[in-house]
């Protein structure tokens, strides 16, 4: 599914409501997609240097080499603004 990281950041927001905690949920999935990038970026550096663990710099899933495009927009920075969206639109409708 290829928008399936915004769809569960809204759902989980969503059910954030219910108990208004949607800041909190906004940065716990933030955080999680962020988390989550940022192995998969150590994995693509795995790969692309045929390397293991023990041979992989700490820093290897920072370089930008190691970050696709899909990754950076799809799989992080969209779910993060939806998060934000809805969380200002939550506030924003209780004022």
């Amino acid at each position: 599914m290829k928008h399936s990281h915004s769809i569960i950041t809204l759902a989980a927001l969503l059910a954030a409501f219910l108990f208004s905690w949607q800041w909190e949920v906004a940065l716990a999935m933030a955080a999680f997609w962020l988390g989550r990038e940022h192995a998969q970026a150590e994995y693509r550096w795995l790969a692309a240097h045929n390397a293991n663990r023990a041979r992989m710099p700490w820093y290897a899933g920072f370089l930008p080499a190691s970050w696709s495009r899909d990754s950076l927009i799809r799989d992080l920075l969209l779910p993060t603004a939806a998060a934000l969206a809805l969380c200002l639109a939550g506030w924003w409708m209780g004022q």
